[in-house]
């Protein structure tokens, strides 16, 4: 429970820092997909 009413800026900040995680595991995600997907090319290459 809030003390008062989130004021606009309050919000705004709540959302920014929302998207900032989002985004940053979004992120982490997609890097460790690619980091796999190249290693699993490589390791094809290796074996041919």
């Amino acid at each position: 429970m809030h003390a008062r009413k989130p004021l606009f800026y309050d919000e705004i900040n709540n959302g920014i820092h929302y998207s900032n995680a989002v985004l940053f595991n979004a992120i982490s995600k997609v890097y460790r997909n690619i980091k796999k997907a190249i290693m699993d090319i490589c390791l094809m290459k290796l074996q041919v």
